[in-house]
């Protein structure tokens, strides 16, 4: 059934109320496209069985019909295949016999095959060093090529006509090979890690000859009359003696002519066996002989993720056939891969192979295992707790929110131009994985901060809609040829592809898993936020993992209801542990056998380039299966994920230092430290389309996650990666001063040579070493380049938290999927995520465990210690005996104790078991206990036990009342003491309900566990345990208040505003904090920009923030059917009634001329000239805004189809007499006064200055323009803090009159702060409970105490004041200092806490949230951009109580002209004043006079245009000015319009005198100004703006 017509279109609309809008149409019918034949659905979405539209390649050309660029139609595959698997085994080591006549070489390790018209050739390459031909770099190679050829397995007189698969299992392949005629034909059974090949011959005499790579074959073992013969020959390459051993059956005699030997075979016996043997040893011969006709029959992995003790259990499965006997199930032999043996108990024999990959060592058998170490990932790091730090990730955050959600074509996501991308599969994911990345990000700092959550929610919207977007069918991006944004199905060979396509991702079937990846990674982090989401859509996720990693042998998907099937992990390759990237692995010869590239540089096999990308895959696997619930998914996931990090470490890293030789690594010159193209035979560190040293490299790190911390467990490797590659490098230097040369070598246009790009993902890479010096080396600024799929917010926060809680502890690991440990300077922090609805306790190996919520992360110390109890069964591992433990707890009495009893598996043939007492909370293992048995021997029937006895703990409880009393102590009362009954011990398992100490004129806040007030004790509880040090938190009664909330909407016909009041709140806060009220969303309506949404808390209730909410003209018009302009400016349609569907056709165009002819062509050819758009239904309406910006003078044409029934007049009408949204369209101006408190707060002073005069429609009701105070005739660089808007004293709206005469005032009241004193003790001060900004406050010295020695900023007694000056902003917490103080410190309880974030408050829930110190009126929305100032002035770390503190690790108090200062120092006009050095007494400053900068004079602006190839005009704006001297650079600053504000829209360096500003709108006037800026250390000085000029182009 018809899921809905084509409605989406590139420009989506990602915000919390959704719409979608279209792209042309032109000329097109869409029918094909929509119809139910061409499309299946799964679940929500589906996908296509037809491929529609044109394919754009790469690089701009436009090809063909899609149709024409579908996978090869001509494959290589017998009907038998064709008919029991049904799927085209892409993407593998062997798929190149798939799609050549015969094939090209197959790297099997040890040996390596090409199917030929002679027959199977084959050989053990040799491994030598090369030298690449476009760089001059080392190479190492072990090919198959035409002069290395050992022997050649064919027939007498035997040609093959083609080569075809014919069967496949897990790493073997069945290769059948007929002459023309079909009358004699040979099979090759070839499988990885096999030094066997093993042939059958149909009506042909088998011959082995010697090939152009080898010389002097001769007989070393046996005779011509022994059916089982050795040979030898000598490698041309390496000059080495090989030994095989040929095997045919019982009765064969063999004849040696001409360097060629023929097997006479008995008959009805027609198969043989080829072996190459490790040395010419008869020991060698006699076991390879022992085996010779085991013929490999099935080859089969199974895998489990065994996560108690967090392995990955793998089990290498060979089935045999003896040709000889006919029985099934003998062993073989089989060589491992270094990457397997390292992890294996296996037996090995002695001898090995020397590959391309290392030494492959052998074990005989019919199966191994191997157990690798998962160390966990996590879908982020966490945040660091910095607070300044915190802000400047919030901050990126909003700009890359800000940026975002505003663009156009789509929303959220961006063309990635200068990197080739696009909007295909491949970029797209890019994109998607930034998104991910920042809700993730935002995520972590939501739970304290509304413009976080509106940035989370937003982001996790916008992302599930653009995957909706493709998931969708039966919508699209139609823009004539062009049909873009869905998957299509490929039946015959079993493949997903999406459309755009890049790479030759459908032609080729490449890099499937390098693009899904990112998808399944965002519809993962949708899906942890909507899990309903993923039931309703997740179908196409799954059609994605599916693609390329398919669990099911028989090709079914994993969606029941989809006929899908796909092949067996196509893109892992399970024997080499690691992934392929190319789907037909045939690039290196063309269709007439020729090289491609004439120098080789394709030669090798399959390949794969990035490594980190085929991580990101196999990680994504384990988000969404953690996501929904999915263990098959998730623990396929795991079991790639696991194997590929060690594949990576020994063949692309080498960090065992066994694979790579010595002239690669060429440590004296090159030093190349990495692999970043691996192939079947070949290794180079180049990529295919740079040898730009830094991007080569860095495609083996992206994208940096929090499942890539692998890369940081070899440290002195990150180094070493790192330096090999920096500017500094031989390797850089080479590049640069030879890239013409490398280009031509290349054949390559151009090469990037910034030493810049992908700048931050080698910082996230450093920070693994050195996390100071990643933050160093990355460049935060505007300018700093940003990899695609980074973010700078990611980037800031990655790194950061390395800093903070260090790398990962890969010594320990827990017993869950997302779950490790960081560590950093032994201090551990445990980190867990928890997707499920129910609490989940998460074990770690080093005997602890954490307890984390219901749906949230855990970040901190362990919550318990206790070793895990659960026990792993495995099914791969064998049989396990089963030892019981019994533990014996003490009970809370002491007369007897609680048992609570485990299991433990013991190793199948260990006759004893020792067991280790555990760490567990609350008790001590009591060794003298004589009913301890810790030791007992193994007994098959698992009934052995031990036991173990443990005492329960008393804990002593100590009080710091600060300066509280208790009203009813009685010390040496009964049952009394001086803390009121509240005792000074407790038992591990009491419940003991604290009783609150009183303190005159103060609020009691609570009991904490910490001086800093953030660990918060209510109770002593039954899991309370440790020595506890309680706190008593009191708060100053006269700084505690309310503040209001309104909610105001407009009335209909926009003349008032109307107090919502259900809506009113309010809420009970303490005087200073800085608040933001709830945004809330009505129906129809949209927020205000001037309302009042955030401000500090006023005394006596003063603080009203005010939200007016508009009708939204773009969804409420009086017209029924037509054009109109928003209240945006923008040209709208509107179509009212219960249409189907609407298509709109329209042109805009600028000349009276020129619209009438287009009009009149419209009429004659029925709209032939006319591009269509399908509008997009809401309720009852249909709508669709124009994408051109349009002027007044601008005419626009058009008409409807309504249904395909209705086909409406077509219009001509001039922009400027159509309607605004049914409204009258007369003007008059107002007026906005306003108004700033004096210091004394007795009376208020007009700032004319500031003083605005507005248009606005009469009759309808407008609010005053909200602005920064502006104070001394000079604009604040705090962006206003200091000041919060009187809302009562203000007439903030009015209805605007015909005359002119409205007159709207805004009152600025000055912020009033609070202090908080604390350590007095019993010592008393007179000092004030808050201040006034703009005053200054002598602090006087405490009476009482001993030997008061100061106030301080912190506990730590670091940052001495004497004064709060005038500039100082924010609540302040105040530490006396007396001869007897220490520094705080903190012994917290071992308390279960749930996972809130450090400083995290809520006043109340859902209603209002504090925001240390911010003052963002929206997310995004702001003045200046990162890198502008260093320091953030106001910036406050607001604590769980409400209080707020200066972090003691800033100097945050801030002056009026914004600079930062330590309280207590003074400054003035163009002065910055530092503070002060440790010699410096306390009270004094040091001040350093900055000059400010003078103005900047001689600004010109000059227009350019230019007209593009696509007939579209190009404009820019070039901006110079005069140059001024000793200034560290200038501000650009620009303004649309004659309203609205300045924002600073680039920062440039001194050198610099001119800016380019390009994507100039026309129609639209620029007001341009500039302003240069002095930098002192962190200190910024601003000289005056220059005189604001502007630029208009008409066209």
């Amino acid at each position: 059934m018809k899921k809905g017509l084509l409605k989406k279109s590139l420009a989506l609309c990602c915000s919390i109320t959704m719409l979608a809008t279209s792209i042309p149409i032109t000329n097109v019918s869409a029918a094909d496209f929509t119809d139910d034949s061409v499309n299946v659905m799964v679940d929500s979405g589906g996908y296509k069985t037809e491929a529609f539209g044109v394919r754009t390649e790469d690089w701009g050309q436009t090809w063909t019909d899609r149709k024409d660029s579908l996978p090869p139609s001509k494959v290589y595959l017998t009907d038998n295949y064709k008919e029991t698997v049904g799927t085209v085994p892409t993407n593998d080591w062997a798929s190149s016999v798939v799609f050549d006549q015969y094939s090209e070489s197959l790297y099997a390790h040890p040996l390596a095959y090409r199917a030929a018209s002679n027959g199977m050739q084959m050989a053990s390459p040799a491994v030598v060093d090369g030298t690449s031909y476009v760089d001059g770099e080392p190479t190492v190679e072990s090919l198959l090529e035409d002069d290395t050829v050992e022997l050649v397995v064919g027939g007498d007189s035997f040609s093959a006509k083609d080569a075809s698969v014919d069967k496949t299992t897990d790493w073997s392949y069945e290769i059948v090979m007929a002459n023309n005629a079909g009358s004699s034909s040979m099979r090759a059974i070839i499988a990885k890690g096999t030094p066997y090949a093993y042939y059958t011959f149909d009506n042909m005499s088998p011959t082995i000859s010697l090939g152009a790579g080898a010389t002097d074959l001769a007989i070393v073992k046996n005779t011509t009359a022994s059916n089982i013969i050795g040979v030898s020959l000598k490698n041309k390459k390496d000059g080495k003696t090989h030994y095989y051993m040929l095997s045919a059956p019982s009765g064969t005699t063999w004849t040696n002519a001409g360097g060629k030997l023929t097997a006479k075979l008995p008959a009805g016996k027609n198969y043989m066996s080829v072996a190459i043997l490790p040395d010419g040893s008869n020991e060698a011969f006699s076991l390879y002989e022992k085996y010779a006709f085991n013929f490999i029959t099935d080859t089969k992995v199974q895998w489990e993720y065994l996560n108690n003790s967090a392995k990955v259990v793998t089990k290498y499965n060979i089935t045999t056939k003896n040709m000889e006997t006919g029985a099934v199930g003998g062993d073989t032999i089989m060589a491992l891969y270094p990457h397997q043996w390292r992890y294996t108990e296996a037996d090995f024999t002695k001898y090995t192979y020397n590959t391309i990959r290392g030494t492959m060592k052998t074990v005989v058998g019919s199966s191994y295992v191997t157990q690798m170490q998962y160390n966990g990932i996590l879908s982020t790091l966490p945040t660091t707790t910095d607070e300044e730090t915190v802000g400047k990730i919030k901050e990126q955050l909003g700009y890359l929110y800000d940026y975002r959600k505003k663009k156009d074509d789509p929303k959220w996501i961006c063309y990635l131009e200068g990197q080739y991308g696009g909007y295909d599969t491949y970029w797209v994911g890019k994109n998607l994985n930034t998104m991910a990345d920042a809700i993730w990000l935002s995520g972590q700092l939501d739970n304290d901060d509304a413009d976080m959550k509106t940035i989370t929610d937003e982001m996790v919207d916008g992302v599930k809609d653009y995957l909706e977007f493709w998931f969708d069918p039966y919508q699209g991006y139609i823009s004539g040829n062009y049909k873009d944004d869905y998957f299509y199905y490929d039946k015959n060979y079993g493949t997903l592809i999406g459309y755009p396509s890049s790479y030759d991702s459908d032609k080729q079937v490449n890099d499937h898993h390098f693009h899904y990846g990112y998808w399944i990674k965002a519809a993962a982090a949708v899906a942890m936020e909507k899990p309903e989401w993923a039931k309703e859509w997740g179908g196409m996720v799954y059609e994605m993992i599916g693609d390329i990693a398919n669990v099911h042998r028989d090709g079914k998907g994993y969606n029941e209801n989809s006929s899908t099937r796909y092949p067996f992990l196509r893109n892992f390759d399970i024997y080499e542990g690691h992934s392929w990237a190319s789907g037909v692995a045939n690039y290196e010869y063309d269709e007439n056998g020729e090289l491609v590239d004439k120098k080789g540089g394709l030669a090798g096999g399959n390949n794969q380039e990035s490594s980190s990308e085929s991580i990101n895959a196999w990680a994504s696997l384990i988000l969404w299966g953690e996501a929904v619930g999915d263990k098959e998914v998730r623990d396929a996931g795991i079991y790639m994920y696991t194997t590929e990090v060690a594949a990576i470490e020994d063949y692309y890293y080498d960090v065992h230092d066994e694979i790579f030789t010595d002239k690669y690594e060429d440590k004296d010159n090159y030093n190349i430290q990495t692999v970043t193209r691996l192939f079947g035979g070949r290794y180079d560190h180049t990529a295919w389309w740079t040898e730009n040293s830094i991007e080569v490299t860095t495609i083996t790190m992206l994208p940096i996650s929090g499942a890539t911390l692998y890369m940081g467990k070899y440290k002195d490797k990150v180094k070493n990666v790192v330096d090999s590659i920096d500017e500094n490098s031989k390797q850089w230097k080479h590049f640069v001063a030879n890239k013409n040369q490398i280009c031509t070598n290349y054949g390559k246009k151009d090469m990037l040579i910034d030493p810049k790009t992908n700048q931050d993902v080698i910082a996230e890479y450093y920070a693994y070493y050195d996390p100071d010096g990643a933050l160093a080396r990355w460049d935060q600024s505007d300018t700093g380049k940003v990899e695609n799929g980074e973010s700078r917010a990611h980037t800031l926060s990655y790194i950061t938290s390395l800093q903070k809680y260090g790398n990962q502890d890969f010594s320990i690991t827990g017993s869950d999927p997302l779950s490790l440990v960081l560590s950093k300077d032994g201090k551990k922090t445990y980190v867990a995520e928890n997707h499920t609805d129910q609490v989940k306790r998460v074990y770690f190996t080093d005997d602890t465990y954490v307890d984390v919520p219901a749906n949230s992360s855990y970040v901190g110390k362990k919550t318990g210690d206790g070793a895990n109890p659960n026990i792993d069964d495995s099914e791969l591992l064998g049989n396990t005996t089963k030892v019981t433990v019994e533990n014996y707890l003490e009970n809370y009495a002491g007369n007897g104790y609680d048992m609570t009893s485990s299991q433990v598996s013991v190793k199948e043939g260990e006759t004893s078991y020792t067991y280790q007492p555990q760490n567990i909370t609350g008790f001590n293992f009591d060794s003298s206990n004589k009913g301890n048995v810790l030791t007992t021997a193994v007994k098959e029937d698992n009934s052995s036990v031990v036991k173990a006895y443990y005492k329960r703990n008393n804990y002593t409880i100590s009080y710091v009342l600060n300066g509280g009393v208790f009203t009813n102590a009685q010390p040496g009362a009964a049952g009394q003491n001086a803390y009121g009954g509240n005792p000074t011990n407790y038992r591990y398992g009491s419940s003991i309900k604290l009783v609150n100490p009183t303190k005159a004129g103060y609020k009691f806040e609570g009991w904490f566990a910490d001086s800093n007030y953030e660990n918060e004790i209510t109770e002593i509880t039954p899991t309370t345990a440790g020595d506890l040090t309680l706190y008593a938190k009191f708060v100053d009664e006269s700084i505690i208040t309310d503040f209001t909330v309104e909610y105001y909407k407009q009335s209909e016909d926009r003349s008032e505003y109307n107090l919502v009041e259900e809506d009113t709140v309010k809420v009970t806060s303490i005087v200073g904090k800085e608040v933001s009220a709830v945004e809330k969303t009505y129906d129809g309506y949209k927020l205000n920009e001037n309302s009042i949404t955030t401000g500090a808390v006023l005394p006596n209730g003063k603080l009203i923030l005010r939200l007016y909410y508009d009708i939204d003209q773009k969804t409420s018009t009086n017209i029924d059917r037509g054009a109109y302009i928003g209240s945006d400016g923008k040209l709208n349609f509107v179509v009212k009634g219960n249409a189907g569907r609407v298509l709109l056709y329209y042109k805009v165009v600028s000349k009276q001329a020129e619209a009438k002819a287009f009009y009149n062509e419209a009429v004659a050819s029925n709209g032939g000239n006319c591009p269509g758009y399908f509008m997009e239904k809401s309720g009852d309406e249909f709508k669709k805004v124009a994408n051109e910006t349009v002027s007044g003078s601008d005419y626009v044409i058009y008409r409807f189809n309504i249904d395909d029934k209705e086909f409406t007049d077509w219009n001509l009408a001039q922009i400027s007499d159509l309607g605004n949204a049914g409204t009258n369209n007369k003007k008059a101006n107002y007026s906005v006064k306003y108004f700033v408190q004096n210091k004394d707060q007795n009376e208020y002073t007009e700032n004319k200055n500031m003083a605005v005069t507005v248009e606005g429609t009469v009759g309808e009701a407008v609010i005053a323009t909200k602005k920064n105070v502006v104070e001394n005739d000079n604009v604040q660089e705090n962006n206003g803090q200091g000041f919060t808007v009187n809302v009562k004293k203000s007439s903030l709206f009015g209805v605007v009159k015909e005359d002119g005469s409205l007159e709207l005032k805004v009152y600025y009241d000055r912020n009033t702060y609070a202090i908080d004193y604390n350590g007095l003790g019993n010592a008393t001060h007179s000092n004030p409970s808050t201040y006034v900004y703009g005053n200054a406050v002598k602090l006087t010295n405490p009476v009482g105490g001993k030997e008061f020695q100061g106030w301080y900023l912190d506990d730590s007694y670091t940052q001495q004041i004497s004064e709060i000056a005038e500039g100082t902003l924010g609540n302040i917490v105040l530490y006396a200092k007396f001869k007897n103080s220490q520094p705080a410190t903190t012994k917290p309880a071992e308390t279960p806490k749930p996972t809130t974030k450090p400083g995290e408050t809520t006043d109340k829930p859902g209603e209002v949230t504090t925001k240390p110190g911010e003052t963002t009126d929206k997310p995004g929305e702001v003045t200046t951009k990162p890198g502008e100032t260093t320091d953030k002035p106001g910036e406050v770390t607001t604590k769980p109580s409400g209080t707020t503190e200066i972090p003691a690790t800033s100097n945050p108090a801030t002056t009026g002209n914004g600079e930062t200062t330590k309280p207590g120092t003074t400054t003035g006009a163009g002065e910055v004043t530092t503070a002060p050095g440790k010699t410096t007494k306390p009270g004094t400053s040091v001040t350093t006079k900055i000059k400010r900068p003078a103005k900047v004079k001689k600004l010109k602006l000059k227009k350019k245009i230019s007209k593009k190839s696509n007939g579209k005009f190009k404009r820019k704006i070039s901006i110079k000015w005069k140059k001024l001297k000793g200034v560290t650079g200038y501000q650009i600053a620009i303004r649309i319009g004659k309203k609205g504000k300045f924002k600073v829209v680039k920062k440039i360096k001194k050198n610099k005198r001119k800016y380019i500003k390009s994507k100039i709108k026309p129609g639209k006037t620029y007001y341009v100004k500039v302003r240069a800026y002095r930098k002192v250390g962190k200190k910024v000085v601003y000289g005056k703006y220059s005189k604001a000029k502007k630029c208009k182009f008409k066209k």
